[in-house]
């Protein structure tokens, strides 16, 4: 298996060191001091992408274009998710994304329909709380914001709170809670090590090649 890494942050650099344990090639890991190019691109299987929200559209928009099999690791673009869908029809390519690459998150997210219909009509006030390292960028996370859409699947309220911190080194920590009077039910994710996501992303990227259209990682997990 071949892959090219866009993105030299944390997570580029992980999931480049993790195929390197399974002897897969990288073929690149692009970042700003070495672009996006046909070439490195060209001789990937699959190209993971794990940058910053505002760049990547533009790296999609390229990358498509050389019709290459596409895992997107990046949140906070989801706002252009149509047009992207356009981009991957025109280029007959399998395109995956997603909220959040760990298997334990996914879990949760069905975990978090299922408990609205539970805490629904019984007094309880939902909230979500999530923490992450001080140079992420997107406040809420786009798993905070997957987790309260699926919440509102089940528990219908305009009142969900949802509550963001940006300090440290956290990887990741995810909080869906229901509280009353008296008592307070939660529900907590806590990553301990970036590796998760990069055991997705190449899980991803392995499931991914040869297919065509747009996927999400919980479906590819069968979660929906």
């Amino acid at each position: 298996m071949k892959i090219a890494v866009v993105g030299r942050g944390k997570m580029g650099r992980v999931v480049g060191q993790l195929a390197g344990e399974r002897d897969w090639e990288v073929t690149c890991i692009c970042g700003s001091d070495r672009p996006l190019n046909a070439d490195d691109i060209g001789r990937a299987d699959v190209v993971i992408e794990f940058t910053r929200p505002e760049a990547a559209v533009r790296n999609i928009e390229q990358i498509l274009s050389w019709r290459k099999d596409l895992v997107v690791g990046t949140t906070g673009w989801t706002d252009r998710l149509e047009d992207v869908k356009r981009l991957v029809e025109r280029a007959g390519c399998g395109f995956l994304y997603g909220a959040n690459f760990s298997i334990g998150m996914n879990l949760l997210f069905r975990l978090c329909e299922h408990a609205g219909s539970l805490f629904a009509g019984k007094g309880f006030a939902p909230f979500i709380f999530e923490a992450h390292h001080g140079a992420k960028k997107d406040a809420p996370s786009g798993s905070a914001r997957e987790l309260e859409a699926r919440l509102r699947r089940t528990f219908a309220t305009s009142g969900i709170a949802v509550s963001s911190l940006r300090a440290g080194k956290f990887p990741g920590t995810h909080v869906v809670g229901f509280d009353s009077q008296f008592e307070t039910v939660t529900l907590k994710h806590e990553v301990r090590d970036r590796r998760v996501f990069a055991e997705g992303a190449l899980l991803a990227a392995e499931w991914v090649r040869g297919k065509k259209g747009v996927f999400t990682f919980s479906e590819m997990l069968g979660l929906g």
